[in-house]
């Protein structure tokens, strides 16, 4: 008869904090995948991002007399450009506040597992 095999479960890593919790593996931390955006992008997120702040401060007036004195292949290109970085600035935000969230919902399940939180470094002065 043959013999049944073992179950296959993993060991429990051992207590390696000084509080008695597991500390995090080091993937934690850097297990990050890069963001899919270059920093040349980011320059262009953020010239993009100031031009929308200047025609903020524009009056109707200054705006009307805009389109009477420049292309309006440059103007289509910029008004892509407005929606390219205002897409790109909804998925950095939506990608924020779920990370937020996530980290809120595990602390509350980790105060109901009774996980003892780690004491509050204080903060240096600046």
């Amino acid at each position: 008869m043959p013999k049944a095999p073992k179950p296959t479960t993993k060991p429990k890593p051992k207590s390696t904090a000084a509080n008695g919790l597991r500390k995090p593996p080091a993937e934690f931390y850097w297990d990050v995948a890069p963001l899919p955006r270059s920093p040349l992008a980011w320059n262009y997120c953020a010239r993009i991002s100031r031009l929308a702040y200047q025609i903020e401060s524009k009056t109707d007036a200054d705006l009307v007399s805009i389109h009477g004195e420049i292309d309006h292949a440059t103007l289509d290109r910029i008004m892509t450009s407005f929606l390219d970085v205002a897409d790109a600035m909804q998925a950095m935000r939506l990608m924020c506040l779920k990370s937020h969230a996530r980290v809120t919902a595990s602390a509350i399940k980790a105060s109901k597992a009774g996980v003892r939180f780690a004491p509050a470094k204080p903060h240096k002065a600046a």
